[in-house]
């Protein structure tokens, strides 16, 4: 069970027993009526068992029945809490005093973070969610040196020899999920060691999670105790940002992710803002490609300091020089089907939090065409074919919740593209552009079976070409979250089953699986498919683009060293 499940590791961790329970359902509010013969077939017989204590003999079910049942569930929890508080407060006490104790004696002892982040503004947001989980975060009072690594003062410091220790440990820890083929009489309670041949059992759900990696933030694991002088950090913290120097220019970084919002809201209030399309300095100090450039006399210098102190942003002064290209806010759309959509959600999440405007699409928007008049930008986040083209069947919906964008709403997307609009496509919405628009891409994992090759969701290397605008601000080694996604082989001419050719498209790679080891954290089967082949493209098709994300680039909104790309596409 990995950290998203707030009654697993995130709450057992903080020394909670906990129980988790799921609630049947049908098709949203909608009653329906179960015969026996509906039941997967392994419960037909109605066998009872630990899990199935009181097996169900069908009949109705409606919403009602699920609220009666979460009722049920939690005044159970209310009930065994009252009659047992004290001795569950008890040994909450006690399996702290344990934690502490254990991780006194043995590693990992904690982890350390430099004070010197490529995005400090996101290392400072995973620092505050740790805070408000109740763990101890520590501030270095002097620079140090462990285990032959330099560390300037202000480095932070995560002990695991804390009551929540435990719970700092999984979320930091590079997982590494074991092969239950040779483990069946621990997760089966069998006495003997059984055999077992085949394929390997696939997780549930992701199994790779470790939390600076998604975020992009250097962290060493400590084997050895640390001897430093310390602050604990009371709680969660902000630090305003600043304007350092003074020239005609302003630098923003465009490793750090606020640097979005800043300038953002400086088109907002009528200043000007550039994206440089090669690295910049100022004062000896390099600025990557793709760092946002502020004209300081666009807008007054109080207005500016007002932004960098609110968004926490570090403004730099000076003079650049090379090529800029001028920015302004997009118009932005964003599909938000009928077909409930998670995938459109945390977009949604991401969008708000970093104040990118957006308008919510909606299937008739897209019947009705005359897209480019609206919109610079579409994105169709992770959802299926058919199911943007068909969305609900009539009679499962009311008549204003059914149907999909169409064939009319594919060719009014054909149309948005041609007339220079940019389509983003991630994960599953991938198959519908290169089905609709023909697209000289091939997915080498269509067709392969979960015994050739499975990742449920796990942390892969990832090589970027950071001198292409969608890849500005990555690092070229990096990383992506896998969870049931695509790799991408070119189709050539030469290719057997060549598709139509159009000399208005041509396909460019923006990041691909290095042809190495791919695995930082979690699991994967065969992951040889994968090396060497693309992970992201960007496609021009006619005067528009369409990008093809492979892997989910945000993985709900967690992935924030991977946000760049949704905001790079934004500003495509």
């Amino acid at each position: 069970w990995y950290p998203g499940y707030a009654d697993g590791p995130a709450v057992e961790t903080h020394n909670i027993p906990t129980i988790l329970t799921e609630t049947a359902n049908f098709g949203y509010a909608t009653p329906h009526y179960y015969r026996i013969n509906d039941f997967p077939e392994a419960y037909r017989d109605l066998t009872v068992g630990t899990f199935y204590p009181s097996p169900w003999k069908g009949g109705w079910w409606r919403l009602r029945d699920a609220i009666a049942y979460n009722l049920t569930a939690s005044k159970s929890v209310l009930d065994a809490a009252a009659k047992y508080c004290y001795e569950f407060l008890y040994y909450k006490y006690k399996m702290g005093n344990d934690i502490i104790e254990k991780f006194s004696k043995e590693p990992p002892y904690g982890w350390i973070l430099s004070a010197h982040q490529k995005d400090l503004s996101t290392c400072r947001l995973m620092l505050n969610r740790f805070i408000g989980y109740g763990i101890e975060v520590y501030s270095a009072d002097e620079s140090f040196t462990h285990e032959g690594i330099p560390y300037p003062k202000g480095s932070y410091i995560i002990p695991t020899s804390q009551a929540f220790g435990s719970y700092a440990k999984n979320i930091l820890e590079k997982q590494e999920y074991p092969d239950l083929r040779k483990y069946g009489h621990l997760w089966q309670g069998l006495s003997r060691t059984v055999r077992w041949e085949g394929a390997p059992l696939a997780p549930y759900d992701g199994v790779g999670w470790t939390l600076h990696l998604q975020m992009g933030i250097s962290a060493t694991q400590m084997s050895t105790p640390l001897d430093v002088a310390k602050t604990l950090i009371p709680e969660t913290f902000f630090v305003p940002g600043d304007i350092k120097g003074s020239g005609p220019h302003y630098i923003l970084s465009s490793s750090e992710n606020i640097s979005v919002t800043a300038a953002i809201r400086i088109l907002k209030a009528g200043g000007k803002v550039y994206r440089a399309l090669s690295d910049v300095y100022i004062d000896g100090n390099e600025f990557p490609n793709g760092s946002f450039i502020v004209d300081a006399g666009s807008l007054s210098k109080n207005a500016l300091v007002g932004i960098a102190s609110k968004t926490g942003t570090t403004f730099f002064g000076g003079k650049v020089s090379g090529e800029l290209r001028p920015l302004q806010i997009p118009r932005i759309a964003l599909y938000k089907s009928w077909a409930a959509n998670m995938d459109a959600g945390w977009i949604s999440l991401i969008f708000d939090r970093y104040e990118i405007p957006f308008h919510a699409l909606t299937d008739a928007e897209i019947r009705a065409g005359n897209l480019d008049d609206r919109f610079d930008v579409i994105f169709l986040p992770d959802q299926n074919p058919s199911s943007i083209i068909n969305g609900h069947r009539k009679g499962t919906m009311p008549p204003d919740y059914v149907g999909g964008i169409t064939k009319d709403g594919v060719e009014n997307l054909k149309a948005f593209v041609n007339n220079g609009g940019t389509l983003v496509c991630n994960k599953s919405s991938v198959r519908f552009a290169i089905h609709e628009f023909k697209l000289p891409v091939k997915n080498v994992l269509e067709d392969v079976k979960s015994d050739t090759f499975n990742c449920p969701g796990s942390i892969l290397k990832m090589t970027y070409k950071t001198d292409l605008p969608l890849a500005y601000g990555l690092d070229e080694k990096g990383m992506g979250y896998f969870s049931r996604g695509q790799a991408f082989d070119l189709i050539t001419d030469s290719d057997e089953g060549e598709q139509e050719k159009n000399d208005n498209i041509s396909v460019q790679i923006v990041a691909s699986y290095p042809n190495e080891s791919l695995l930082l954290s979690g699991w994967i089967l065969g992951e040889e498919l994968l090396r060497g082949k693309s992970s992201i493209l960007e496609v021009s098709y006619n005067r528009g683009t369409i990008f093809l994300f492979g892997f989910n680039v945000h993985n709900r909104a967690q992935s924030y060293v991977n946000f760049k790309l949704l905001f790079n596409a934004v500003f495509n």
